[in-house]
């Protein structure tokens, strides 16, 4: 493993022309006028500049990135034009060389607009800010007006155990902010940004991340070494080849964090607790839109993974999926929440490579699988006909076994919302079985692509020669079902359910135990576990 400039380790690099002495209050160049510019709240909770910074006037036209240093407070900014080298080279070189010179006492490296060119990872040392112009934004169109854009060249190399445009190895407090990176034209898998080891309290802010070869965002664990204390806020991940955040670590707090179109899952969390997603979004992803398979300490109710206000669309497998990838399937996994969320039309299945249609197949929009205990409240999931047109997800909510055990889930409950399915689905599917499965009565669902049908958990039935079978799509094999007399015909008796399937939908059959008793019977199915 390369050892990071900054954590101590002299850097090798060439300094850029005209040099960046660490001496704070240095301005290379000898500079003429300034023009002040905020720096603010870079991000909440972190540490801040707020002061005048002298930018250089210096001429770019060199091979050398224009440079710049002030002393803003007790901290170092360095500022930065992009060379117009296309090899990379020379940005890579400039912008490492830059924040080594800061080193471990923390400041900032501030990329003016334009197209950055590197040819090798953007290493980052502890307590030091990369900070791009006008913010960061995820589109096919990353030009040099859109602010900064720092690109990977199609022969980008990395010496370190992960390969990205920007690499974390075992820092603590690094800030990333305001600006793009487009990741289309490296032609080996190349991260956005990729964290190794024991990273700490980093911070992502207002950023973009387009086309990365490899995954959006990458969390590596080093052993048992692993990342912690992660704040996102405004990303935008769009079209990476594999995941769009990758493992996700724990007492991670992220807001507005888009993925769209990732090649494998949206967002992983495999490896963290005490998570929380807010107002996120997951969309087109060849798998999930999230995957949720966190071991934690084992036992105790704690470090739950929480969505709330977050949402899926269109992902070919699962809204979200909670599975135990332990052998079994029945190791612990610790809880997750579900709150204010909305899975849409996910569940198309893979894309026939003859004909190019989505395939469907067996999917939900919420999944559960193993050993898990989920709660669930006010969220919905509806069917859409974009990508398959029969519709899709085929079930509102499932839970099922899984590995040699299996597992099966322990605990799902769903209080209030809605649960729309396409045909040949239910609202739930119930396969575990689960240990405990409940499903409140404000949680309704419906049949189909935008019906205005309301399925019943509730109904009358009209007895012959003492039976009559109903049918529901809220009827799995383990669900309860109450019965009784409210209209008295022929010689009434005792009322019991003598069958249930579960199935889509299911049926069940209501018995008298007088074979002459004709009268009007209500039913209620109460729960579903």
């Amino acid at each position: 493993m390369k050892d990071l400039p900054g954590d101590g380790v002299p850097s090798t690099r060439a300094r850029p022309a005209g040099g960046v002495p660490r001496r704070r209050g240095f301005l290379a160049g000898g500079l003429a006028a300034a023009a002040a510019l905020g720096v603010g709240d870079l991000l909440d909770g972190q540490q801040k500049a707020s002061a005048a910074v002298t930018r250089a006037t210096a001429d770019a036209a060199g091979a050398d990135a224009a440079v710049a240093q002030a002393a803003v407070g007790s901290v170092d900014v360095v500022m930065l034009t992009p060379s117009t080298d296309t090899s990379g080279a020379t940005n890579a070189t400039a912008i490492n060389n830059a924040l080594s010179a800061l080193g471990t006492a923390g400041g900032m490296v501030w990329l003016g607009a334009g197209t950055w060119y590197i040819n090798e990872p953007i290493s980052m040392p502890s307590y030091c800010v990369l900070r791009g112009t006008r913010g960061g934004v995820a589109a096919a169109d990353t030009s040099p007006g859109e602010g900064t854009v720092i690109t990977p060249v199609s022969g980008f190399a990395s010496s370190y155990a992960v390969s990205a445009a920007i690499v974390l190895d075992g820092v603590t407090g690094v800030q990333l902010s305001d600006f793009t990176i487009n990741g289309s034209e490296a032609t080996s898998a190349v991260d956005g940004i990729a964290a190794y080891g024991t990273v700490s309290a980093a911070a992502f802010a207002d950023l973009g991340i387009y086309g990365p070869t490899g995954n959006g965002i990458n969390f590596v664990a080093d052993g048992s070494s692993a990342a912690d204390g992660c704040k996102a806020i405004r990303i935008m991940i769009q079209d990476p080849v594999g995941a769009g955040w990758n493992t996700v670590p724990s007492d991670t707090t992220a807001v507005d964090v888009h993925v769209q179109n990732a090649g494998g899952d949206g967002i992983t969390i495999t490896n963290g607790g005490n998570i929380r997603f807010i107002g996120c979004r997951s969309d087109l992803s060849g798998g999930s839109g999230w995957v949720i398979d966190h071991p934690g300490s084992g036992g105790g109710y704690t470090d739950a993974v929480v969505l709330v206000g977050c949402g899926t669309q269109r992902n070919e497998e699962n809204g979200v999926r909670i599975t135990n990838s332990s052998t079994t399937g029945a190791a612990w996994r610790d809880p997750v929440v579900i709150s204010g969320c909305s899975f849409d039309e996910d569940g198309s299945g893979p894309v026939n490579s003859t004909s190019g249609d989505h395939t469907g197949g067996v999917y939900a929009g919420i999944w559960v699988e193993g050993n898990n205990r989920v709660w669930i409240t006010g969220s919905t999931v509806f069917v859409g006909t974009l990508d398959y047109a029969d519709g899709c997800p085929m079930y509102g909510l499932a839970a099922a076994p899984i590995g040699t055990d299996p597992g099966v889930p322990e605990l799902v409950v769903m209080t209030g919302g809605h649960l729309n399915y396409a045909a040949g689905g239910a609202p739930v599917l119930n396969s575990g079985p689960a240990t405990y499965f409940d499903i409140s009565a404000d949680v309704t669902s419906s049949p189909g692509y935008q019906t205005s049908t309301i399925d019943s958990r509730q109904g009358t039935a009209v007895l012959s020669a003492g039976t009559v079978t109903v049918t529901s799509p809220w009827l799995t094999a383990e669900s309860r079902i109450f019965v009784s007399n409210t209209l008295a015909g022929g010689t009434p008796g005792y009322l019991y359910v003598s069958s249930q399937t579960g199935g889509s939908p299911g049926q069940f059959t209501i018995s008298s135990s007088s074979k002459s008793d004709t009268s009007q019977v209500a039913w209620m199915i109460v729960s579903d576990g």
